[in-house]
């Protein structure tokens, strides 16, 4: 199926808002921030949805545990949310994203850099950090537009990466 590419990006933000929602609703299982570094990336070195080294993009992993104990590990939020579109029964209890310096962090404590001049594995991406003054610092460095926190994400701000 060829989908256009509005459709896939309307997709990708209706699930990255589901997801964003979920962790803020508190579904089960609040996990702390994974001390392992870059073990998801031993685990899993590349990115099941696209096939991307997962340790090239480790500022923009995604690590995901689901209340049923299912694990998603993925190069990016793009193809977590196309690996949760799948999963639709399976709901978040822990995301993790690897901040810039490639550390993995709670998603919903993370400052995200919108419209930089970085880029991710599938293109334009949030570039997630653990402070806001090193989000600020990055935005102001990269040409970014705004940083954002995790529960302000919605369709139409995704519509920006485009």
């Amino acid at each position: 199926m060829n989908c256009p590419v509005k459709w896939r990006l309307a997709l990708m933000a209706v699930i990255a808002t589901v997801i964003v929602f979920a962790a803020g609703a508190g579904w089960a299982g609040q996990e702390a921030t994974r001390s392992e570094g870059q073990a998801d990336i031993t685990a899993v070195p590349h990115c099941p949805i696209c096939g991307m080294d997962r340790a090239k993009f480790a500022h923009s992993r995604m690590f995901v545990t689901c209340a049923d104990g299912t694990v998603l590990s993925t190069c990016s939020l793009h193809c977590a949310a196309v690996d949760l579109a799948t999963r639709l029964g399976s709901a978040p209890a822990s995301i993790q994203v690897g901040d810039y310096t490639g550390r993995p962090i709670d998603a919903r404590e993370a400052y995200l850099v919108l419209g930089s001049d970085v880029f991710g594995p599938m293109g334009k991406e949030l570039i997630p950090f653990d402070s806001q003054a090193a989000a600020r610092e990055f935005n102001r460095d990269h040409h970014g537009t705004r940083v954002v926190r995790w529960a302000e994400i919605r369709p139409t701000l995704l519509e920006r990466l485009r």
